[in-house]
């Protein structure tokens, strides 16, 4: 299974807006799931932890410059989960964030 996020990974082809945002919300719903494995389900959670916490690497005030610590972090974590992420986890994201 291909990794879901394109590049550019936080703007949409038809540039309705970030994609950063479903990205974050079907790993989401990947670590839910019990079928995910624990040490991804780890990985996962560190993950989604970072870019919840106000605490970065690059904090968010600085724009869209803070947000590219936020992207890549996503974007490593869904290349470990690409394996995992089902077709639900992308159906539950895009009833909350469609794009």
């Amino acid at each position: 299974m291909a990794a879901f996020i394109r590049f550019p990974f936080w703007i949409t082809k038809t540039g309705k807006g970030l994609q950063l945002f479903q990205s974050a919300l079907i790993l989401y719903y990947c670590l839910r799931d019990v079928r995910t494995p624990a040490r991804v389900r780890w990985i996962l959670s560190a993950a989604l932890l970072y870019v919840m916490l106000p605490f970065d690497f690059m904090p968010d005030m600085l724009g869209w410059l803070g947000w590219t610590d936020d992207a890549l972090i996503i974007a490593a974590a869904a290349r470990i989960a690409s394996s995992w992420i089902r077709p639900e986890h992308r159906k539950k994201a895009a009833r909350i964030w469609p794009l």
